[in-house]
């Protein structure tokens, strides 16, 4: 799933898409990928490889901070 008006979707991440490395870092998993993203923080650029229908892309974007979810 990628949000509407997200910086994922901004950078070009589809639904669907599998994110392979985080800024050349191979990723062991969904979890993985949070826990390096929350350590970088909003502001930092950032580099993901992405697989897609096969083949191997890479997009860029910028962090932001997380929206806050009203329950």
């Amino acid at each position: 799933e990628v949000t509407p008006d997200s910086p994922a979707q901004r950078a070009g991440i589809l639904k669907g898409d599998a994110i392979i490395y985080l800024n050349e870092e191979k990723l062991k998993g969904f979890f993985h990928f949070r826990r390096k993203l929350l350590g970088l923080g909003p502001g930092r650029e950032i580099s993901v490889t992405i697989l897609r229908d096969g083949k191997m892309l890479e997009v860029s974007g910028k962090l932001e901070n997380a929206p806050k979810i009203n329950n």
